[in-house]
């Protein structure tokens, strides 16, 4: 039962955030180091990234892990997650006191 978007990601256990997409581009334009690159920088820096991933998943097929999210914010999604998954034999009022409590703004 998918009550808003949300929910389902939590089942699923996908992450709530798309920090990691907006962390990716940040560090690619810190590393262009400047707003505006000519066509050949702009060429060196994606072939720059590509190196980057494929050392990433080099080191993944390893047995390497990566450093992930902080402990706080995996707490969090394991307690929503926790939440969603017991969705079914809570009230409903429970269930959402729950959800607020778990929120930071």
């Amino acid at each position: 039962m998918a009550l808003w978007g949300m929910y389902g990601r939590a089942k699923e256990e996908l992450p709530r955030t798309n920090n990691s997409v907006e962390g990716w581009h940040r560090s690619f334009l810190a590393n262009t180091g400047c707003c505006h690159p000519n066509i050949w920088i702009f060429i060196s820096k994606p072939q720059k990234e590509q190196s980057l991933q494929e050392f990433s998943i080099c080191q993944s097929a390893a047995g390497i892990a990566n450093e992930g999210s902080r402990k706080r914010y995996k707490d969090y999604s394991q307690r929503i997650v926790s939440l969603v998954n017991d969705y079914d034999n809570r009230d409903i009022f429970d269930y959402l006191r729950g959800i607020a409590y778990n929120l930071s703004f």
